[in-house]
């Protein structure tokens, strides 16, 4: 596992997320408006039990065979339509997970999805041009320079000049992808990513590219560059994240929500007539 700055190669996704330092789902935890005992709940406590939910196997499905394809059948499988309110039914779905062990069902449905959503990036005619010669899920471990922080990323896909991920979502348009950036951290995931190669590398990394393909039929695909912009925001919260993440492991302490009364208002919009 991680434990010291560096590139890890091969490191199986579950135990990098069990490494020392932290990464960017760790650090949106971190940053206000949430707080560090979110962190120490689901990271430290002991008392979490995470489970991935079908959208996230169907994304990291779709990852693997996307930029990782020759992986794809050792890792994923095809679970038949069986009735397990029968006996000959439980009996076949328990024969199937035996026979499969280590791997992940897809029913039917979402096997198909997969591979049309794949098809759809992998045919993308900047997919094609971009995607090459180059490392995939690679594990960057780097120390932040201003708050001493073992900070961790895991890019889908770089090479000498760029860094690629493939994203899922339910709407392409960038009007609502753009939400789904600020919500899901992708800018302080993108920013991430340049830092960590770049200072493990010693090559300035500040491109990070996004194929971005919709859950749904027709699964349509769009490609987008984070802008500067975006990346100097991502960069600016995850640098908050990563100094209060060092001051609570130092401290052992992680506090919950300031034991004070508040304001709180209605949303802007609901002061609009138009909304009424």
């Amino acid at each position: 596992m991680i434990n010291a700055p560096g590139i890890y190669k091969d490191l199986p996704n579950e135990l990098y997320h069990k490494s020392s330092g932290i990464s960017n789902s760790g650090l949106g935890l971190l940053i206000p408006p949430n707080c560090p005992k979110m962190y120490w709940y689901k990271y430290l406590s002991g008392q979490y039990e995470r489970k991935e939910s079908d959208e996230f196997v169907i994304g990291s499905a779709v990852h693997t065979l996307c930029l990782e394809p020759e992986k794809f059948d050792s890792m994923y499988y095809t679970m038949p339509k069986v009735d397990r309110r029968t006996t000959a039914g439980r009996e076949e779905y328990a024969r199937m997970e035996l026979q499969n062990a280590g791997m992940q069902a897809l029913n039917i449905e979402q096997m198909a999805q997969v591979k049309s959503m794949s098809d759809a990036v992998t045919s993308h005619a900047m997919f094609k041009k971009l995607h090459g010669k180059g490392c995939v899920e690679d594990s960057i471990a780097w120390i932040d320079a201003e708050s001493g922080a073992l900070l961790r990323t895991r890019p889908d896909f770089y090479n000498e000049f760029l860094i690629l991920d493939v994203k899922t979502t339910k709407d392409v348009r960038a009007h609502s992808f753009s939400r789904s950036i600020y919500d899901y951290g992708y800018h302080r995931q993108g920013a991430m990513a340049c830092d960590g190669l770049t200072t493990i590398t010693g090559t300035n990394y500040d491109k990070v590219v996004l194929f971005v393909v919709s859950k749904e039929p027709p699964y349509l695909v769009k490609a987008y560059v984070l802008t500067e912009a975006a990346l100097e925001k991502g960069r600016e919260e995850y640098k908050i994240g990563a100094k209060i993440y060092q001051q609570c492991l130092e401290a052992n302490e992680w506090p919950g929500y300031e034991e004070i009364i508040e304001d709180v208002d209605l949303p802007y919009w609901a002061y609009n007539e138009e909304h009424i």
